[in-house]
Order: structure tokens, then C-alpha cells, then sequence
């Protein structure tokens, strides 16, 4: 099993939708946790704010919304009968602070920091940044996987990035920053997704899917041509399926 975490002021909920698309194509069980203050992937899914149902089995994964801490997630889930022991990955998508403490941080396989270059963007990060240090005072240095959206300039954003979060950051990035980078068709594509009910990767541009690709073998380690291809496949009958759990 391997937990991977997305946090960032930022609307991150298509690359983790796409993320999860992915592994479900390779035939492993996902959960997607929505903790954001915004719930756009529960929302997406069906589950409403005011919904008594907390999960919901949808394109093939399961989505978990509402949790505002780890804790929270874990009542949720036993609550539902269900465990981390379900799945063979957890993605968190979150825009809190302090979702996890210094030990449930530990638990975590693959810690991605996403933010776009807009100023609200950055300036959140670091305080986002700043918390997190004031809360983990722990010996072990993490790692974190850096990741730009809208990305026009990306060795030049990630050489800045590093340099606004030099100050406050203790830790360590990897060397490869994943740059999605800013094009229109990217738009356009997201739009034929909700027409056509799933992801059709064939739309996005070679540039975005070398990125997913990287996303994705961070999670699964290195793939063969064969298996990113069928990460790409869209399968020929279905749509959108919400199921209540």
C-alpha cells in the first residue's frame, strides 16, 4: 500500500482525479480523500456537504470527503466498515495546515507540495510551510515532491520556488520538480472529460502527460511502455458511475 499527499492553496482535484484514473486502469484500488476546505472532487462525485454518506465508489475508485484531519479521515472510514488496508493506494488531497501530526506525517510514501506562481498561491504555501515546521520538531528530514501548475517558465518557477521557501523549509526536495504547464488545450480537454463521463487522455497535450506519467511512477514506480499505454486507454463502454458504498 503507498499514501501519497497533495497539499497546496491551490485547486489541485483534476491531477489527482487523473492520478487515480490511472491507477485504476492498472487495475489497483484507490481512495481518494477529499480534505479540502473547497470539496471539489466530493462535490464532483456526489457527495454533498450536507450528504450523511461520506463515500462513494465512482470511475472506478473511491472517494472519501469531508475528513478535516487525519483522525477524522480514520473515524470515516471504520465508520463505513471500510480501512487503509481496503486499497492499494490513498491519495490525500488537502489544503490544511495540519491535517496530520509529526507521526502520521511518517506514514506517508510520497509528499507532493503543489502550488500555481500566482502570489495568493505562493504566499499560502509558505505559511502552509511555516506551520508544518512549527508543528514537526522530529529528527527525520522528509521529502517532499514539488509540483507548478500552469507552468510557463519551469526551471525558472522551480529555482524560484526554492528559493521563496529557502528560509522555512528544512527539509529536502526532489531533484525532478513536476511542471504541468500552461495550455489552453489542457481546458478544452477537461471539458470533453465531463461531456464524455471519463478521462480521455488523447485530448490532453504530450506535455501534460509526461508530467502525469512522472506523477504517476511516483506512486508505482517505474512503468513500462506497456503499462503507461494502458494508463492512457480509455475504456470503450461506460461513464460516470456514483454508487453509494
Amino acid at each position: 500500500m503507498t499514501i501519497g499527499i497533495f497539499v497546496g492553496a491551490c485547486d489541485k482535484s483534476d491531477h489527482v482525479v487523473a492520478l487515480a484514473t490511472f491507477l485504476t486502469r492498472l487495475e489497483e484500488k484507490v481512495l481518494i480523500v477529499d480534505a479540502t476546505s473547497t470539496r471539489q472532487i466530493g462535490t464532483e462525485a456526489g457527495l454533498l456537504a450536507q450528504s450523511q454518506q461520506p463515500i462513494m465508489h465512482w470511475n472506478g475508485y473511491d472517494v472519501l470527503s469531508g475528513a478535516i484531519s487525519w483522525d477524522d479521515m480514520m473515524q470515516l472510514l471504520e465508520r463505513h466498515g471500510s480501512s487503509f488496508d481496503t486499497y492499494e493506494h490513498i491519495i490525500v488531497d488537502t489544503d490544511r495546515a495540519l491535517f496530520c501530526n509529526a507521526e502520521q506525517w511518517k506514514q506517508i510514501d510520497t509528499r507532493l507540495l503543489v502550488q500555481t506562481m500566482e502570489r495568493y498561491s505562493l504566499q499560502k504555501n509558505r505559511e502552509w510551510l511555516q506551520a508544518f515546521q512549527q508543528q514537526y520538531d522530529g529528527d527525520e528530514e522528509f521529502e517532499f515532491v514539488p509540483v507548478i501548475l500552469r507552468s510557463l517558465m519551469p526551471d525558472d518557477e522551480f529555482a524560484f520556488m526554492i528559493e521563496w521557501y529557502y528560509s522555512i523549509f528544512e527539509h529536502r526536495w526532489t531533484r525532478e520538480c513536476i511542471a504541468i504547464e500552461e495550455d489552453d488545450r489542457n481546458w478544452t480537454a477537461r471539458m470533453s472529460d465531463y461531456q464524455d463521463g471519463q478521462l480521455q487522455a488523447s485530448n490532453y497535450p504530450r506535455a501534460t502527460k509526461r508530467a502525469w506519467r512522472i506523477l504517476t511512477e511516483h506512486f508505482t514506480g517505474k512503468l513500462t511502455e506497456r503499462a503507461w499505454k494502458q494508463c492512457l486507454r480509455t475504456p470503450k463502454k461506460g461513464r460516470m458511475k456514483h454508487v453509494a458504498l
